[in-house]
């Protein structure tokens, strides 16, 4: 959990990296200048691979880490913030925070964001920039596009075509011959070049201006085609487009895609149109649904798209996945549009995404949760496509995809786009089942985010469930009205949870029985209750841990530290601790980690860590801030903590915890979490430390007894426990050790 370098490369083309040395080496001297380059060109002009490329060049230059952003998928700005975000690892969507998550994520450290392909969003896209230079003084910018961001700082490089053969030199000294040659050889090891194919060769990177994504298409098809039978069709298809788009450029790669679509069979042009359904990446599975084949036919028309370098395949994970470049996609998107295989292309992919949620949500509680979570991010692209498509063509099945999602949202952290894409839902007419799912989702993310909606949701899912006489829908909506109603009523909490336990037992349901055995001592812990809430929350955890459920086993093993350090057992809290920080590397989120936070802080404070105290609830506050968390009240440590500190270093220490980064805090708190002290004073109860605080002010049991209002016997029996806790034999020992370990203000 400590100091970590980032490189992320999202849809990075598996084929190497051909010339460009100069403006690689022009890009990492602009980017000492600047903290805004952006990079422009024509669709197809290879911005993208050289953004990765210099990016990963410049790595070294960037400790605080390198995050790539591809913003092709995305439609709208509504995804912008959660997307970026996604980029940086922040687990949970800041919303409108997230110019400072971002800050906080990188620390001072330099740190590099590429973010590619942000024509379409430009306005917004430019706005978040503005933003994150802003607040995040150590981020510098590599952006992709066809126009500037227009922003004060930026620094706009269009880029240009690669070089060109020259008629005196043939081929050699030409990126773009290279790039040429080396493409048909990767296809055919054993391609030669005759004097007159060199000279064809030549013409065909003249004739389409160096443009990477041209020059690829057109060596896929060397392979089959002499160069100068190829240079005559790609003259004709460009005298087709003279006078057509005035971009000279968007003209070539237009004629590019024509003469390569031309020459598909009739059949790999509809697998070609089909495939634009996809926003991201997509399995062999998801092809042959959309295909409307088996995989194996599936896989024959993927590899014909790739011999072609239509289609780029990635075999470097156990399961290959495939996607057309974005300029390819968009222009089989406009092959797709208005034709015959339209509608049943969309009708598909919907189905498809539908069928995989369901799947998804199917393990969302239970074994194969975190695979369900990373999964169900990976389809986030597709799923915002075949929602919306949806809700427009066949309401009811966004209905089912809301639905199965009930709880999705809140474990990969997407608490704004789920609020939307649920309330969406709600006006395409769902069942009473599906609206007791979609409630109680609305109700979960409420209760994340502190919002006052949460018990009208709750009361909605507890309506829908009954309307339905739908006994597993209903036990977690019940769940959710106990927790709504937990401040304000806690007798109608509690009969809440009472028929959620009856619901539980009567459809075995393992896993809502232990969340309500759990949850419902929580509220009683400020009044005595600590030991039920813990034995509740010990016998919880192997039960979530068996079932799978490693979300919900994070919150409880937060909990039930919390439940330690209350109980005074400092070595109960920190092997809870040692576990969560361990599931955390495994579910990342720091939202619902914060907890964690102050309770190492408490647990420092009762070491003499004064310091280290003050910084981590300073990274507490600074993280419940930032995620709309509220924040649990000041534990009597941290006021100990502040009377012992001066004022100065008090503030510099709670004010350095929370300019750490989320790595760094949680760093820390592991830190503290492994400590093992054997004049650790949590060891006593929070009465046994008022005790030992007032022995040291010298009071008599009497005295002691009328100041905390227990009886002397009382006193006494706290006085032994406290001196046999601490392997001591007399009350003026007991005195010195509170004295020396700053109990008295």
């Amino acid at each position: 959990m400590g100091d970590v370098h980032h490189w992320i490369v999202i849809g990075a083309p598996p084929t190497s990296f051909i010339g460009r040395v100069s403006e690689l080496e022009l890009l990492c001297e602009l980017m000492e200048r600047t903290r805004l380059l952006t990079i422009m060109g024509t669709a197809g002009s290879g911005k993208t691979r050289l953004a990765y490329e210099a990016a990963k060049q410049l790595a070294a230059r960037y400790p605080g880490g390198v995050f790539t952003c591809e913003l092709a998928p995305l439609s709208n700005a509504e995804r912008l913030a959660a997307t970026i975000a996604a980029a940086f690892e922040i687990g949970t969507d800041p919303g409108d925070r997230l110019a400072e998550v971002v800050a906080q994520q990188v620390g001072p450290g330099p740190a590099l964001l590429v973010l590619d392909n942000c024509e379409h969003l430009r306005a917004a896209v430019a706005n978040m920039i503005v933003r994150l230079l802003a607040s995040a003084r150590g981020l510098s910018i590599l952006a992709t596009s066809r126009e500037r961001m227009k922003v004060a700082g930026e620094t706009a490089w269009p880029i240009p075509p690669m070089s060109l053969p020259l008629e005196s030199s043939g081929l050699e000294g030409s990126d773009a011959a290279q790039l040429l040659v080396e493409r048909v050889r990767a296809i055919e090891p054993s391609y030669a070049l005759s004097a007159e194919a060199t000279r064809a060769v030549a013409q065909i990177c003249n004739r389409l201006e160096g443009l990477p994504l041209a020059i690829e298409l057109a060596a896929s098809r060397l392979v089959v085609v002499p160069p100068a039978q190829l240079m005559t069709m790609l003259d004709d298809a460009l005298a087709l487009l003279a006078g057509g788009e005035s971009v000279p450029r968007q003209r070539t790669l237009r004629a590019a895609l024509d003469w390569s679509y031309d020459l598909l069979t009739e059949e790999d042009r509809s697998t070609f149109r089909r495939l634009s359904v996809f926003a991201g990446p997509f399995s062999l599975s998801a092809a042959a649904a959309v295909l409307e084949m088996n995989d194996s036919a599936a896989l024959d028309r993927l590899a014909a798209l790739r011999d072609c370098s239509l289609l780029a395949a990635d075999t470097r994970s156990a399961v290959a996945s495939f996607r057309l470049l974005e300029p390819v996609r968009q222009y089989a998107d406009d092959r797709l549009r208005g034709g015959v295989d339209e509608s049943t292309a969309r009708r598909l992919h919907a189905n498809w995404i539908l069928g995989s949620t369901e799947e998804i949500g199917a393990h969302a509680l239970g074994l194969g949760q975190l695979a369900a979570v990373r999964t169900f991010k990976e389809l986030l692209p597709d799923f915002r496509r075949a929602f919306g498509w949806s809700l427009a063509e066949e309401p009811a099945w966004a209905a089912r995809m809301a639905a199965a999602s009930e709880f999705l949202w809140d474990m990969t952290g997407q608490l704004t786009e789920g609020d939307l894409i649920l309330q969406a839902a709600l006006e395409a007419d769902p069942t009473d089942r599906e609206l007791a799912r979609i409630y109680t989702g609305l109700a979960v993310l409420a209760g994340r985010r502190s919002d006052p909606k949460l018990l009208h949701y709750a009361e909605l899912a507890v309506a829908s469930a009954r309307s339905a006489a739908a006994d597993i829908e209903l036990g977690y909506a019940l769940f959710m009205l106990g927790y709504a109603l937990r401040e304000q009523s806690p007798d109608m909490s509690s009969a809440a949870y009472d028929e959620a336990s009856v619901v539980a037992a009567r459809t075995g349901d393992r896993l809502l029985g232990a969340w309500v055995a759990a949850i419902r001592t929580l509220g009683v812990v400020a009044t005595g209750g600590v030991v039920e809430a813990r034995h509740a929350h010990e016998a919880q955890i192997p039960v979530v841990l068996e079932i799978g459920d490693i979300h919900s086993t994070t919150i409880a093993l937060a909990n039930l530290a919390r439940i330690c350090t209350i109980q005074g057992d400092n070595g109960g809290a920190r092997r809870a601790l040692r576990t969560h920080l361990r599931l955390l590397a495994q579910h990342q989120n720091w939202a619902v980690s914060a907890p964690v936070l102050i309770t190492t802080s408490t647990l420092a404070a009762r070491s003499g860590r004064i310091r280290e105290s003050a910084q981590l609830a300073g990274a507490y506050w600074r993280l419940c801030a930032l995620f709309d968390r509220k924040p649990v009240p000041t534990e009597p440590e941290l006021e100990m903590v502040r009377a012992r500190l001066p004022s100065a270093d008090y503030e510099a220490a709670i004010t350095k915890g929370a300019s750490l980064q989320f790595t760094e805090m949680f760093a820390l708190a592991k830190h503290e979490a492994e400590r093992s002290d054997p004049t650790d004073y949590g060891q006593l109860t929070n009465r046994e430390l008022e005790v030992a605080k007032l022995v040291a002010r010298g009071l008599s049991n009497k005295e002691l007894a009328a100041r905390i209002r227990r009886s002397e016997r009382t006193v006494e029996s706290h006085v032994q426990h406290a001196l046999r806790k601490l392997n001591m034999s007399s009350r003026t020992q007991l005195g010195a050790w509170a004295q020396k370990h700053g109990l008295l203000d």
